[in-house]
């Protein structure tokens, strides 16, 4: 089996799809850091079914799914495809013909995951075991993760097995064997509660067989009830056909009335139609009327409205024009001013143009007399830089002669300090030779007891590994114990819930005792449902050899609802009646005592006693036992019974311990029931309470075990603290040793390196004598030398002095020519500056002119068309007002109409009800008439 190929598209850093194709030869896949090398593993390790994000260095699965850049945003999915040849032979009988196979997941950021194999659906664990009969997976030897190398090479002997069964094979069927023994252990526990359920179903039949009878009854006598209801609807069917032939001579005779009543009523609509027309007519008239008023009424408000905007038009137009009056008379006055300003402007700026011709000439001639100080002063700087570089370069050399003489001074001094310092060099490497010997001997000696320290160490290590080595084994078996002690528990706890669930449930009981516990539990003992205090099952406890006697002899008494009082028992059967909950039988807790003969055992062997010795009742219903068991006798077998039956001669029920009953008056009752295989109420309380028991002390085995494993896990960390910190000191002493034998080692280094020193320094000494003759012979030859460089630079000094003072006096009148031309130069500049703000000031001037003439013309138009306005509005008030007086007159007329034809209208309004009310007498006979 191969690698042949990895496709990634969305997992991780793979954002685009990227094929890597596994050439034959390739082994390695390298690169930098952050390339994406361990992710190509984790692709292969996701796509062959790894379900952990922790194993694929993330927090949550979502984490493979590329999350985005700066640039680029996330995927919404991660898909590998994953391609492997050369697969003949090791692949399951489905796909022996291929020798290729694709597989494929993909995971959605939704949470939606697809496996594919050769692009068909399929589910993961069709991956996983098509993989581990190929002998690879996600969690096999052919992943190898980063240190797991190391790992695999220092493990022990048993986990190296796990490696040696994967590349064997055995894997696979090791993990078919715990996946079958995992679902036998699960069947096996849903068989345990089938059972339970089963064997308390078949406690149900008896039950449900008579109800089952009852609802036959109850169909019967329905069907009775029917037939009943049949036959006296017949008799009142009858009974009502001879009222009916009554009622119909009467009706002729009203029917024959109601005929003239409606003619009487035609007639009376007939008019009603007529006044209602007339109405209708008169009404439209006086709506047109209103109109025709209404319209006029609003003509008059437009014209009203018209004169008060046209007034309101004048005032405003005799406003605009003060105005633009008073603005006309003020624009005529800017214009002027600034006439008058534009005259002043134009007479300062020929002013200052003769100012500036006149200082233009002045600053000519001074600028070609500083030109001739100028060249002057050149000349002068050129002899003196001449004279100065003279100067300098035989202070240089003077400087160079004194810089030798005090550098040979100074290696004079020099080889005298280091004489000196080499004197007491060999003094003090002297003193450290034989410091260094007395060290060396001292670190030999702890050499010498870190080592002796050292065996002690590993001595005491390997003590500590043999214990923890022993602690893990009993650990091992210590918690074998408690998977077992856990396993039983849990067994145990299972069946107690199955148990508790049918008798909460009150599986198996009758649906009256079912609905009035329910009752109970939920409500409590309220009013409407009476103090009830359980069932008689709830009162009664015995051994387990004697229940099926108890419950033989009890049957459907024990389902018996145990209540305080016969008006309890009145108030549960009506709350049973209104629910409609089915039926009951209701005890009292002290019922009428019934008085019983003493039972006499007279000597008869296999006689266990009267019942109430082998039952045990709670406080209180010591009379309900009395009641219920009082005349029961247990024996051992039918045999006894029966003998005991014939020569006693008492009247006594007894019982057997197999539940076989032989009743005072010779009836017996025996054999096995439809639910034989199944328990009793007793038997399935008392095995409810052995579970309760047993469950209690598994828990505190466990508990008891779950202490000893933390037991051995302190020790075991204790000696396996206690091992590291031996390891840690046995590593501290071997640093030690290292450091102590690299201390002998420096003392040895520097002994050797001091010896060589001393020698060092002695030749040193000679050398340095040498050197200090031949720097006094080269002192003497440049203080000659100095002599002469001095006497010639005193001569130097004193021309350089003479030029200097020349140049100073040239240097004052040419800055006084410059300071002059200076003046000049700031003189024209502000004359110019002036120049050019006249100008601008004139533009401005200008332009104000020409803006306050347009203005002055605005105000000219604004004026003549505000006169046209005002004539135009006080025709309009003249219009409007002979118009009002017009609608006034048409307004008045039509009123007065208006007057006129409402008061007709009203009599006729007035005839109209007359005539409705004669109709509405007529209608009420006939309404009358038609109820007889």
């Amino acid at each position: 089996m191969q690698l042949k190929s990895l496709t990634m598209t969305g997992f991780k850093s793979f954002a685009d799809k990227t094929s890597v194709v596994f050439q034959p030869g390739i082994t390695a896949v390298v690169g930098p850091n952050g390339c994406g090398k361990s992710n190509i593993s984790d692709g292969i390790r996701w796509v062959l079914g790894e379900q952990s994000a922790k194993h694929l260095r993330g927090d949550k699965m979502e984490d493979v799914i590329f999350n985005g850049t700066e640039s680029r945003k996330p995927t919404g999915m991660a898909e590998v495809t994953l391609t492997l040849t050369d697969m003949a032979g090791q692949l399951p009988p489905g796909f022996g013909d291929y020798n290729e196979i694709e597989i494929t997941r993909r995971l959605f950021r939704s949470g939606e995951s697809e496996y594919h194999i050769n692009k068909i659906p399929c589910r993961l664990k069709d991956i996983r075991d098509l993989m581990m009969d190929a002998g690879v997976g996600a969690k096999v030897h052919a992943i190898i993760e980063q240190d797991r190398v190391d790992q695999i090479l220092s493990s022990k002997p048993q986990d190296r097995r796990f490696l040696f069964e994967e590349a064997a094979g055995v894997m696979k069927y090791k993990a078919r064997r715990q996946e079958a023994l995992s679902k036998l252990e699960s069947t096996q526990q849903n068989q345990v509660r089938v059972n339970d359920i089963l064997s308390e179903v078949k406690r149900q039949v008896n039950s449900l067989d008579r109800q089952a009878k009852k609802a036959e009854r109850y169909q019967k006598l329905r069907s009775e009830m029917k037939d009943l209801d049949y036959r006296l609807s017949a008799v009142e069917y009858s009974n009502l056909g001879l009222g009916w032939n009554a009622a119909t001579e009467e009706f002729r005779s009203l029917e024959n009335g109601s005929t003239e009543l409606h003619a009487s009523l035609s007639k009376a609509e007939s008019a009603i139609e007529e006044a209602r027309a007339d109405a209708l007519a008169a009404e439209r008239e006086l709506t047109t009327l209103q109109n025709r008023i209404h319209e006029t009424e609003s003509a008059l408000a437009r014209a009203e409205h018209r004169v008060e905007m046209s007034k309101s038009q004048i005032a405003s137009l005799t406003d605009q024009r003060a105005r633009d009056l008073a603005d006309r008379e003020y624009l005529t006055q800017e214009i002027a001013r600034v006439a008058e300003a534009r005259s002043r402007g134009a007479e300062e700026q020929r002013t200052m143009a003769s100012a500036m011709e006149e200082k233009n000439g002045r600053l000519k001639q001074r600028t070609t007399v500083i030109e001739g100080l100028a060249e002057n002063l050149r000349s002068k700087e050129q002899q003196l830089e001449e004279t100065r570089a003279g100067v300098y370069s035989a202070v240089t050399e003077s400087a160079a002669e004194h810089s030798r003489i005090t550098t040979f001074q100074a290696r004079l001094s020099q080889l005298d300090e280091e004489s000196e310092r080499g004197r007491k060099e060999t003094g003090e490497l002297e003193q450290r030779l034989q410091e260094s010997t007395l060290a060396l001997q001292t670190r030999e000696r702890e050499l010498a007891e870190i080592a002796e320290r050292g065996d002690a160490l590993q001595e005491e290590r390997r003590s500590i590994i043999a214990r923890i080595e022993e602690t893990t084994a009993n650990k091992k078996t210590a918690e074998t114990n408690l998977g077992e002690a856990k396993d039983r528990l849990s067994d145990r706890n299972s069946r107690l819930r199955s148990l508790l669930e049918l008798e909460q449930s009150l599986e198996g009981y009758q649906k009256g005792v079912q609905t009035v516990m329910s009752a109970r539990k939920e409500n409590g003992n309220g009013e409407r449902l009476g103090k009830i205090h359980g069932l008689v099952a709830d009162m009664l406890e015995t051994e387990p050899r004697y229940e099926a006697a108890i419950e033989a002899v009890l049957g459907d008494r024990l389902q018996y609802v145990v209540v305080d009082s016969q008006t309890d028992s009145l108030k549960a059967i009506d709350f049973l009646k209104s629910k409609s909950g089915g039926r009951s039988t209701f005890v009292p807790r002290s019922p009428r005592e019934i008085k019983t003969e003493a039972f006499v055992k007279n000597g008869h062997s296999g006689v266990i006693g009267p019942a109430l010795q082998v039952v045990r009742c709670k406080d209180n219903f010591n009379d309900l036992a009395q009641y219920l068991l009082g005349d029961v006798v247990v024996v051992d077998t039918m045999q006894t019974a029966l003998h005991l039956w014939e020569h006693n001669g008492f009247h006594k029920t007894l019982v057997t311990l197999d539940g076989e009953i032989v009743d005072p008056w010779g009836a017996v009752t025996g054999g096995t029931t439809a639910d034989a295989g199944g328990r009793g109420i007793l038997a399935k309380r008392r095995e409810i309470k052995d579970l309760e028991q047993e469950t209690a002390a598994l828990s505190r085995r466990v508990e008891e075990l779950v202490a000893g494993v933390r037991e051995l896990e302190r020790s075991h960390d204790d000696n396996k603290a206690r091992e590291a910190e031996l390891s840690r000191e046995i590593h501290q002493t071997e640093i030690e040793l290292v450091n102590r034998e690299k201390d002998a080692a420096s003392l040895r280094d520097e002994t050797a390196r001091t010896s060589q020193r001393v020698a060092a320094l002695a030749d040193e000494a000679a050398g340095r004598a040498e050197r200090r003759t031949e720097l006094a012979a080269s002192i003497e030859r440049s203080t000659v030398l100095l002599q002469g460089l001095e006497d010639g630079k005193s001569s130097a000094q004193a021309a350089i002095e003479s030029l200097q003072k020349d140049l100073t006096d040239q240097k004052e009148s040419l800055e006084s020519a410059r300071a002059e031309i200076t003046e000049l130069r700031m003189a024209v500049a502000s004359l110019q500056e002036k120049q050019d703000a006249a100008a601008a000031n004139a533009a401005q001037l200008e332009h104000s002119g020409r803006e306050l003439q347009n203005r002055l013309d605005g105000r000219e138009k604004e004026l003549a068309d505000i006169v046209v306005k005002l004539q135009e509005s006080e025709k309009a008030i003249t219009e409007a007002e002979a118009e009002i007086k017009d609608r006034i007159v048409v307004r008045d007329a039509d009123r007065e109409v208006l007057v006129a034809r409402q008061e007709a209208y009203r009599e006729s309004a007035d005839g109209l009800r007359g005539i409705e009310e004669q109709a509405k007498e007529v209608r009420h006979d006939i309404e009358a008439a038609q109820k007889r």
